[in-house]
């Protein structure tokens, strides 16, 4: 499962089991030059004493041959060109490393309970896919905030189906992103959009 991390005009691809993320959505010639440099060294020397983790697992390629890093690498990297990104990956990517598991049972419970407050029944499938939670008068999604473009997606395909419903997106673990872009899109196509961290 690969979460997507959006800020700025940035778009990230992070594991979510491991946290790695993908090396070439920071460009590869950053990644060439941080290799380069003494700093990296040291700073990649500490890690895994600190994690013992073993210095050639910091980075992992997938069966395309696609290299992943180290979330605290892309931290360390960022910092010299990009350093609003690394404060943002060191504010916001932390709190998303976490097992799938949690994050599953965290979607459910807010499914849930978005469920009670609207007095509806939780993933019905329909024409339009799986609607998260449904009742005579509303349709809403439930997702997390990182991947808040997917989730609009999905509850417009669904309001095709059903054009006199009110259109809800709930979005969690809302750390970090432009929240006030995400309102202004929501509002846009007639959603109302509410955050949890």
């Amino acid at each position: 499962m690969i979460n997507i991390l959006i800020f700025k005009e940035f778009l990230i691809r992070q594991h979510a089991e491991s946290g790695y993320m993908y090396v070439c959505d920071f460009g590869n010639q950053y990644w060439n030059e941080y290799l380069r440099q003494k700093s990296s060294y040291t700073f990649i020397k500490e890690l895994v004493k600190q994690t013992g983790t073993h210095r050639y697992d910091l980075t992992q390629r997938d069966t395309t041959g696609s290299m992943w890093i180290h979330p605290e690498i892309a931290i360390h990297m960022t910092r010299l060109n990009f350093p609003h990104l690394s404060t943002y990956l060191s504010t916001v990517i932390k709190n998303k490393i976490i097992p799938v598991e949690e994050k599953v049972e965290t979607r459910d419970t807010h499914r849930n309970n978005i469920a009670k407050m609207h007095g509806g029944i939780t993933e019905i499938v329909y024409q339009s896919g799986i609607v998260d939670v449904f009742s005579d008068t509303d349709i809403c999604e439930v997702n997390s905030c990182s991947i808040w473009q997917k989730a609009l997606s999905n509850i417009m395909t669904h309001s095709i189906y059903f054009p006199d419903h009110n259109k809800h997106l709930y979005l969690y673990d809302a750390y970090g992103g432009d929240k006030e872009v995400i309102r202004k899109v929501c509002f846009n196509h007639g959603v109302s959009v509410k955050f949890k961290h």
